[in-house]
């Protein structure tokens, strides 16, 4: 999705886990465990619901580049993934992409493609409150 606001903006808001909870739908509860700003080595704790069930999932900032870029791996629970997050100057605005790798385990196993389809379509809706939040303010 193309954001109408500077890449540094975008980023700043993104990475601020208060933030969360305005723009994913699913998600509950977000919070930061580890002291200090975010960057390599944070970790955070996020609670969704996902078919009806209450998710708990933890994860650590495994690369962080400034306006730029942010990956993260999940540890432990059903469904564990590694994903990326880039910010790229587009015309004015900020080019913002994702890239997941999802490992599905446990009851989920039974509904992967539908999770998997579901986080996509999750993902897609997430964005455009992103946009629409940054693109208001």
């Amino acid at each position: 999705v193309v954001i109408n606001k500077p890449v540094a903006e975008c980023f700043a808001y993104f990475n601020n886990p208060a933030n969360n909870t305005k723009w994913q739908g699913q998600l509950k509860d977000s919070k930061l465990v580890t002291p200090g700003p975010v960057g390599v080595g944070s970790r955070l704790k996020d609670t969704r619901e996902l078919a009806g069930q209450k998710l708990e999932t933890e994860y650590e900032i495994t690369e962080f580049e400034p306006n730029k870029k942010v990956t993260f791996k999940s540890s432990g629970g059903p469904i564990t993934y590694v994903g990326t997050f880039t910010f790229e100057p587009s015309g004015n605005g900020t080019k913002f992409t994702s890239n997941f790798d999802f490992q599905v385990g446990g009851v989920f196993k039974l509904m992967e493609g539908m999770v998997v389809s579901n986080a996509q379509k999750q993902f897609e809706t997430d964005s455009a409150k992103l946009k629409q939040i940054l693109e208001a303010t």
